[in-house]
C-alpha cells in the first residue's frame, strides 16, 4: 500500500455519533486527485456526500457540493469528469471541478 486515508478520521461523524465510511467504487479525477463517497453510509442519516480528496498526501480537501441531490458513489468518466446518478435513478449527471480564479 502506498497511501491511505481512514474516512473515520477524516470525514465529520453524524450528529448521532455515527462514523461515515467509504463507498466501494471512486472516481479518479486524475493522478493527483479522486472524489469519494459515503453514500452508502450516508443513506440513514441524509443525502449522499463525495469529497475530493488529494492522492498525493491523501488529504481530504473539501465536500463536493451539488446543485441537486446524488446517489450512490461517484464513477469516473475520463479526462477530469465524473458522473453521478440521479436520486430517482433516472437521470445521470457527469460533473467537473468549478475553475477558481
Amino acid at each position: 500500500m502506498l497511501r491511505d486515508l481512514d474516512a473515520v478520521d477524516a470525514v465529520p461523524e453524524y450528529a448521532d455519533g455515527d462514523e461515515a465510511c467509504w463507498d466501494l467504487e471512486a472516481a479518479f479525477l486524475d493522478e493527483g486527485a479522486v472524489i469519494a463517497g459515503t453514500s452508502e453510509s450516508d443513506a440513514d442519516h441524509g443525502e449522499a456526500r463525495h469529497w475530493l480528496v488529494g492522492t498525493d498526501d491523501m488529504e481530504l480537501l473539501a465536500q463536493v457540493e451539488y446543485p441537486q441531490p446524488v446517489a450512490g458513489a461517484p464513477r469516473s468518466a475520463g479526462n477530469g469528469v465524473w458522473y453521478t446518478v440521479s436520486e430517482d435513478g433516472a437521470t445521470v449527471c457527469v460533473w467537473e471541478l468549478a475553475q477558481t480564479v
